[in-house]
C-alpha cells in the first residue's frame, strides 16, 4: 500500500509541473483543417502550366480528378452524344468518351496556360460550408467565376462554361486561314491524306482538299444546315474517338490510271 501511495504522490507531482491544459490521452487529436476551395483553384491554375498538345490527354486526366461528380457527368455525357455516330462496341464507346473529356480539359488548359499564371483568386462568394464560388480576376477584371462544391470531404469544380476554353480558343484558325496543301503527285497526296487521318486534326485534313472540294463542301453541308466548323469539329472529335479504340491506322493506295 505504501508503494502505491508513493506512486500516486509521484504523478500528482508531475502533474502539478505541466501547464495548465494537460494532454487528454482519451481525447483524439483533432485532424488537421480540409483545404479550402482557393487550395482547388491553385492546383487547376499549376496543372495548366504543363499543359502541351503531347501532354493534353494526361493534364486532361489529372484535372478531370479536380471536378465533381456532376461536372464529370455533364462532360460525358456531351461527348457520348459525340460518339454515338459511330456505332461503337460498348467497351470501346466507354473509352472513348473518357479519352474525349480528358482531351478536351488538357487542350483547353494548353489553350489558356499562358494567360493563366496572370489570373487570381479575387473573392470567394460561399454561402454555406459546402459550396463556393470563385472570382477570378487578371488585375481588376474578373475573367471567370468557377462554382466548386464540398464532395467526399474535398472541394471539387461543379459544371462551369469557364471550366473549358472556348471554340474560337481551342481552334484560333478558321478554314479561311487554311490553305490547300501542295503536292507533287497523287502518292504523296494519298500519303498525306493518310497521315492528317492518323496523326492530324480535322483541320489538316480540311486543308488537304483544294478549293473545288471545299466549295463543294460548304454546299453539301449548308444544305444539311450545317456550318463548316460545326462539320470540322465533329470530324475532329470523331477522328479522336476512332484513335482511342485501337482501330487499325488509315492507309491508303494509289492506283495509277491506265
Amino acid at each position: 500500500m505504501k508503494n502505491r501511495l508513493s506512486c500516486l504522490l509521484l504523478i500528482l507531482v508531475v502533474a502539478s509541473a505541466c501547464d495548465d491544459h494537460p494532454l487528454d490521452l482519451h481525447t483524439p487529436a483533432s485532424s488537421p483543417a480540409t483545404p479550402g476551395p482557393e487550395a482547388l483553384w491553385s492546383e487547376f491554375q499549376a496543372l495548366h502550366a504543363e499543359a502541351t498538345p503531347e501532354t493534353a490527354i494526361a493534364v486532361g486526366r489529372r484535372i478531370d480528378a479536380l471536378l465533381s461528380d456532376e461536372a464529370r457527368a455533364t462532360y460525358a455525357n456531351a461527348m457520348t452524344d459525340a460518339v454515338r455516330g459511330l456505332r461503337l462496341e460498348p467497351a470501346a464507346a466507354a473509352n472513348a468518351v473518357e479519352t474525349l473529356r480528358y482531351r478536351l480539359l488538357g487542350e483547353s488548359a494548353g489553350a489558356r496556360k499562358g494567360r493563366m499564371t496572370r489570373y487570381r483568386v479575387g473573392r470567394i462568394i460561399q454561402p454555406s460550408d459546402d459550396r463556393a464560388t470563385l472570382d477570378i480576376r487578371d488585375g481588376s477584371a474578373l475573367v471567370m467565376q468557377l462554382p466548386a462544391v464540398r464532395e467526399h470531404g474535398v472541394w471539387r469544380f461543379l459544371p462551369s462554361s469557364n471550366l473549358v476554353a472556348t471554340y474560337d480558343e481551342l481552334y484560333p484558325h478558321s478554314e479561311a486561314d487554311r490553305t490547300a496543301e501542295q503536292f507533287t503527285s497523287a502518292k504523296e497526296a494519298a500519303d498525306g491524306l493518310a497521315a492528317a487521318l492518323n496523326k492530324g486534326t480535322a483541320w489538316e485534313v480540311y486543308a488537304i482538299f483544294d478549293a473545288r472540294t471545299k466549295t463543294r463542301l460548304d454546299t453539301l453541308f449548308a444544305r444539311r444546315g450545317v456550318s463548316l466548323q460545326q462539320f470540322v469539329r465533329n470530324l475532329d472529335t470523331d477522328m479522336v474517338a476512332l484513335r482511342s479504340t485501337g482501330r487499325p491506322r488509315v492507309c491508303l493506295h494509289h492506283h495509277d490510271r491506265p
